[in-house]
């Protein structure tokens, strides 16, 4: 399987990341591009990777290159649900033991 990191709320011909190793400042209109023109990641957590360190810049999401359907990031995914107030719950101790 292939990735590409797709942008919502734009034009389909600014969707698509084409350049994951710009220099400098947030990438530009011109770092996006069509379907067919935008950069591959082999590795399903490289493209994760990506999308994590440049969240807060858009809606940013990992597709699958083939299908085009989203892919979860997991990680996000999990720190999203864990309660970081310091509250404890009954039984909480036992999470650890696995």
């Amino acid at each position: 399987m292939s990735y590409k990191v797709e942008r919502g709320g734009v034009q389909s011909h600014q969707r698509f990341l084409k350049n994951p190793d710009y220099k400098g400042n947030w990438p530009s209109d011109s770092d996006w591009s069509s379907h067919r023109q935008a950069h591959v990641f082999e590795n399903e957590n490289d493209a994760h990777k990506w999308v994590r360190e440049n969240e807060g810049e858009g809606q940013l999401s990992v597709v699958d290159a083939d299908t085009g359907e989203k892919i979860v990031d997991i990680v996000s995914a999990v720190k999203r649900y864990i309660d970081t107030t310091g509250d404890s719950y009954p039984g909480q101790s036992d999470w650890r033991r696995g």
